[in-house]
């Protein structure tokens, strides 16, 4: 099953499935959303997809326009092969499905519905609606931050700060502090604004950053790899005046082939460590318990004539037995 049947799955969804009560699909969104920013929807089914191999696709539709299938996804041989418009993803858990939009666009706006493929009778479908806006921000004085919440091994994310001119403050700061807010954090980048220039820590990251005057904001971005918290703050005469914080999480990994190859090798080499140890043991016991043997016999004899020579030398010689 590919997008360019698209035809086919929509033609499901208007002759297979009820608008009536049945098994609904529940489907939740941000609502609305800044331009850039990371989105995530999710829809609820009503049974485990992967359990069952369900197959599934998640459709967008707009005012006056034709349904489009965004993502359509199936299962071959537990596990999962998708398809998607670009910019989307999936992510199946359980009865949950996330549809992720990676940097929402204008063109990402709509309702977004989730069904069954083929979709089952008497389902009906539940729509969620997704507004994307522009990147000017409002005129409230206050900072605007978005980020990821989940980094991935090896995976970049853009952490953002929109700073609004009406902000009453001299420096625009941009610091990563680690996951307990313990340690020194690490300046990303600082803006001054009396001066127009930013000065950009290049060990923390790719940073960039841009005055959209006729807007009234300056927007910076970092390109970053690490998990913790990303706190965009603004100062005036090293005061903070406002401040906005972005958590990212890193998401659990398994441990990589190196760590896997490393634990293999390690295990059969103690077990032959502790065969050759117990072998040593045995041998030496071995040793120690023929040994014994011997002494034991040769005591008695030698014993017996230390005694003869004594009883001749005092002239009592003991008889012969």
């Amino acid at each position: 099953m590919t997008l360019h049947t698209g035809q086919t799955v929509l033609a499901w969804l208007l002759f297979g499935v009820c608008l009536g009560s049945g098994a609904d699909i529940s489907c939740t969104s941000p609502g609305t959303v800044v331009e850039g920013e990371h989105v995530s929807l999710t829809c609820s089914y009503h049974k485990n997809l992967q359990s069952e191999g369900q197959d599934f696709y998640i459709f967008r539709q707009t005012n006056g326009k034709e349904a489009v299938i965004v993502a359509i996804c199936a299962w071959e041989k537990s596990s999962l092969k998708c398809e998607f418009q670009h910019g989307y993803n999936v992510i199946v858990q359980g009865p949950n499905v996330t549809l992720n939009i990676a940097s929402a666009q204008p063109e990402h706006d709509g309702n977004y519905s989730c069904t069954t493929l083929p979709p089952e009778n008497g389902m009906r479908l539940v729509e969620c609606s997704l507004t994307v806006t522009g990147k000017t921000p409002s005129t409230s004085g206050k900072i605007s931050c978005f980020a990821p919440t989940r980094l991935s091994r090896g995976q970049r994310i853009s952490a953002t700060c929109i700073f609004p001119d009406s902000l009453d403050a001299d420096n625009l700061v941009l610091e990563r502090y680690d996951s307990s807010f313990i340690t020194k954090p690490v300046g990303l980048i600082r803006c001054n604004r009396r001066e127009d220039s930013c000065v950009v820590n290049h060990d923390g990251g790719e940073v960039k950053t841009e005055h959209n005057s006729a807007d009234g904001f300056r927007l910076i971005t970092a390109k970053v790899e690490q998990v913790g918290h990303y706190v965009c703050k603004a100062n005036k005469e090293s005061r903070l005046t406002e401040m906005c914080t972005m958590k990212v999480d890193g998401a659990a990994e398994e441990p990589d082939a190196s760590d896997k190859s490393l634990h293999n090798l390690t295990t059969p080499m103690y077990a032959i460590l502790a065969f050759l140890v117990l072998a040593i043991i045995s041998g030496v016991g071995a040793f120690l318990w023929v040994q014994r043997k011997k002494w034991c016999k040769k005591s008695p004899v030698a014993h017996t004539e230390e005694e003869q020579q004594l009883s001749t030398a005092n002239g009592h010689a003991r008889p012969s037995v």
